[in-house]
């Protein structure tokens, strides 16, 4: 057909011809981006490395942030620190050393290596490992040739990769690092799998330096300053009537990055929603602020420079300005001319009816307490001459519960929370689903989200407004169950009128206040306790995150059954688990 695209990468088959990419292959050039996406950045489709630097489009696109179509490196890659599988500090899970490997024997779990970074850069982390797949009596089924790895270094939270490796066929996978400093950092190998007849064994890791030129002769290549500048900054902003100002920026690793004003002081950073930061930074109130901004253990530095400007009431006459409970304002009350005249404000807080006046010509400078609304007047004399304006400020509190709300991925949870008003704006990055629900407390404020992912940060942000300053954020806590993982159900004994079958249930990340309720709903069936139903928590599963269970299923019962798995966080339901395909039966 004409308007067919067969690989569903944006391209039509015909055009795919005419190309000479593969109508089939929504990445023709296996290096990471689809055919539909090359074209879309001027790659070549059929050219993994478009401007043959040593790196493939792909990597450079979602890793490095680099251009590739400009050679930023060199092409040279040096190995600087090694070590085997087999030597690990810790590991969780059960794992065997195979020579100078080291195999999982379970379906999941983590090894951790400490290597020595011998000076400051921008690594990359090659990882050869290869799949295992155990062989079954029983019907048998395609190996598995795709798993994750999730890498974290010291801590922090590097990405997840794919290991795409035929049965015993050992594959690479790279990871550029953040930039850390010389010494020894733990590195941590994550192996998200469910499938139980499929294991790890992991070869070698490599510690990589990439080559490139260094222009600016700064004893740092070029391409790590790229690299680095396109993952973080600094929000545009010159300016601000209220202090503290708040200033964000993007950055991929937030707890590696800091900022400094110009007295030394360390001003504290959070993370905000995606790949983003915000601090409050303290103004001083006749002189331009300066601050820095470190990213990536101070491998990039961004200056930041914010005047705290008065707020001029006769500009704002009649209007209601929105501030934070705790910012201070500095107000004034000068026409556009004021030729020498004179100024008085004052403010009134209509909850107690308390007045306070500035000095004449001077500015009125006054940290808002507490929440509600205040009027300020402020008058202008020049002779004869009188000007008169007043504002309302509505300083607005709020804040989330210390608690954070626990997300089975994949599933609609509602969450409510007290105190903010209906200004306020929540937000999230692209990673979750946020829609705000209908509700008759004003107090009250009600969302439906729905994480889809659970590692790295997710977070959501009130902001004061629309693009506003932000008030305060909350981590959520994205987790996953999943139910009879393998599909499969096997059965452990069989008596005169049943069997004994057993069920494994993996899970990840399930917060301490998450609790678990497994439900048999079948006629006849009851678990190995003779019980309809069991609540388990998370201390409940073990050191990989599984939990196995046993139920009786008499012979007279013609159906399988999947009992339902569903989770709850204080009482409150917030989802029910998946389950791993079509129940089958196999002998352990």
């Amino acid at each position: 057909s004409q308007g067919l695209d067969s690989d569903g990468d944006g391209i039509l088959d015909s055009d795919e011809i005419s190309l000479g990419t593969d109508p089939l292959d929504a990445d023709s050039d296996g290096d990471g981006l689809t055919d539909g996406d090359e074209l879309a950045a001027g790659t070549d489709p059929l050219n993994a490395d478009s401007d043959g630097d040593g790196v493939s489009d792909g990597v450079e696109i979602h890793e490095t942030l680099t251009n590739p179509l400009a050679s930023e490196f060199d092409g040279t890659v040096s190995v600087v620190a090694t070590c085997t599988g087999s030597q690990t500090n810790n590991a969780v899970g059960t794992w065997e050393v195979d020579g100078q490997a080291i195999v999982a024997q379970r379906r999941r779990g983590f090894v951790e290596y400490t290597l020595n970074f011998p000076e400051q850069d921008l690594y990359g982390l090659s990882i050869n490992a290869a799949h295992l797949w155990s062989k079954s009596s029983c019907t048998p089924v395609t190996p598995v040739d795709t798993s994750a790895l999730q890498i974290s270094v010291d801590g922090t939270y590097v990405g997840s990769y794919p290991l795409v490796s035929a049965e015993g066929v050992p594959a690479d996978v790279r990871a550029f690092l953040p930039v850390l400093p010389a010494g020894q950092h733990t590195i941590r190998i994550f192996w998200e799998n469910v499938h139980s007849r499929l294991s790890l064994k992991i070869n070698t890791l490599q510690l990589q330096s990439l080559g490139g030129p260094d222009a600016n002769g700064n004893g740092v290549k070029d391409w790590v300053e790229t690299s680095i500048a396109s993952m973080a900054g600094v929000d545009t902003i010159t300016e601000s009537y209220v202090s503290p100002a708040c200033i964000e920026g993007n950055a991929r690793y937030v707890p590696m990055m800091g900022i400094v004003d110009d007295a030394s002081s360390f001003v504290p950073v959070a993370q905000s929603a995606g790949p983003r930061w915000y601090a409050n930074l303290p103004l001083e109130q006749d002189a331009v602020t300066a601050a820095t901004a470190t990213f990536q253990n101070g491998a990039l530095e961004v200056p930041i420079n914010v005047e705290w400007v008065p707020l001029n009431i006769i500009d704002h006459d009649g209007e209601t300005i929105l501030i934070r409970k705790g910012d201070m304002v500095k107000f004034v009350a000068l026409p556009d001319d004021p030729n020498g005249g004179q100024f008085e404000i004052e403010y009134t807080l209509d909850m107690d009816g308390e007045t306070v006046r500035s000095p004449n010509t001077h500015p009125l400078t006054y940290l808002f307490p507490s929440a509600g609304t205040y009027t300020v007047t402020g008058q202008y004399t020049h002779g004869n001459d009188v000007v008169t304006a007043t504002i309302h400020v509505q300083a607005i509190d709020g804040a989330f519960p210390e608690e954070s709300p626990a997300c089975l991925v994949g599933r609609t949870r509602e969450w409510t929370v007290d105190g903010f008003s209906s200004n306020v704006v929540f937000e999230v990055d692209d990673s979750v689903d946020l829609a705000e629900l209908s509700t008759t407390n004003q107090a009250l404020r009600t969302v439906a989200l729905r994480a889809n992912k659970t590692n790295g940060e997710h977070v959501l942000v009130a902001r004061l407004s629309e693009n506003g300053p932000i008030l305060d954020s909350a981590r959520l806590s994205p987790f996953w169950i999943q139910n009879a993982v393998d599909g499969y159900f096997w059965t452990v004994a069989r008596y005169e009128d049943s069997e004994l079958w057993e069920i494994e249930m993996v899970t990840k990340q399930v917060p301490g206040s998450v609790d678990i309720e497994i439900k048999v709903f079948i006629a006849g069936i009851t678990l190995d306790d003779y019980s309809l139903e069991r609540w388990i928590t998370n201390q409940e599963l073990d050191e990989i995150g599984e939990y196995t269970f046993r139920l009786f299923h008499p012979n007279e019962v013609e159906t399988s059954v999947c009992p339902t798995v569903k989770v709850y966080q204080d009482g409150v339901f917030i989802g029910e688990a998946f389950s791993g395909g079509e129940n089958n039966i196999e002998e352990e």
